[in-house]
């Protein structure tokens, strides 16, 4: 009897974080005031995601080192964040709450299958996974590439498969399918739930862990172009080095 009623509290997760009816009616407030307020909030957003790419556009053309060091500043702040998601999984687990984690509940059909959606999922956890080849491009700043580009491809590999396997196990500790799937931002919706009146961690290290994807691409798709010059285009660049 325990189990069913858990098994339902699981179920009634969607209804209760989003109640229907005439709660998630417009109020009477909103409206063209209402609007204007959430525009010029949008446009504040934009504008400060424009300026903070146009600011790493900006360190990764002055320097190298500056790059590098805002790269690993964004890198610590999401493996944090992943740290204490993980850990919170495991104490949910520590309280039982593993519902959907049990094999009948974690392959029960939820919706119908469709190969739009297998094909969108494999996307989507292939995107998790990318980026391993991005350090390709930037070889020629390694200290002592042919020991240190094995190295590195070795230990981040492992690594990333680790962390987000298990983030991914504790985001269900806490969450069911329907609620992943409604959700802009897992991490947010996991910290809303979880923790509390430090839910603001998790919003920040989402925004760590964006610019710091955006810094990684401009780091490294803009040394690309190398890879396509002839051997001897690029002795004549380094010989042109100051």
């Amino acid at each position: 009897m325990r189990k069913m009623e858990k098994g339902a509290r699981h179920r009634n997760n969607t209804e209760k974080n989003h109640p229907g009816g005439s709660e998630s009616e417009a109020s009477p407030e909103s409206g063209s005031g209402g609007g204007g307020v959430a525009l010029k909030k949008e446009i504040g957003l934009v504008s400060a995601c424009g300026i903070i790419v146009v600011l790493l556009t900006w360190v990764n053309c002055a320097s190298v080192r500056w790059a590098t060091r805002v790269q690993d500043i964004f890198t610590a702040g999401k493996l944090l964040a992943l740290a204490l998601i993980i850990i919170m999984g495991v104490v949910q687990i520590c309280k039982g709450e593993y519902f959907w984690l049990e094999p009948k509940n974690a392959f029960e059909n939820f919706q119908e299958p469709d190969i739009g959606l297998i094909a969108l999922a494999f996307l989507q956890g292939s995107f998790a996974y990318g980026g391993w080849n991005f350090l390709n491009y930037v070889t020629e700043e390694l200290v002592d590439p042919y020991k240190n580009l094995p190295r590195a491809i070795f230990i981040s590999i492992p690594l990333v498969t680790f962390v987000y396997v298990f983030a991914n196990v504790a985001y269900v500790t806490a969450m069911s399918p329907q609620e992943l799937l409604a959700s802009n931002a897992v991490a947010v919706t996991f910290g809303e739930k979880l923790l509390g009146v430090m839910a603001w961690i998790m919003p920040i290290s989402v925004a760590l862990s964006t610019f710091g994807g955006v810094n990684g691409s401009l780091f490294t798709s803009s040394r690309s172009s190398d890879h396509l010059e002839s051997p001897a285009e690029g002795e004549q660049w380094k010989s042109s080095d100051p």
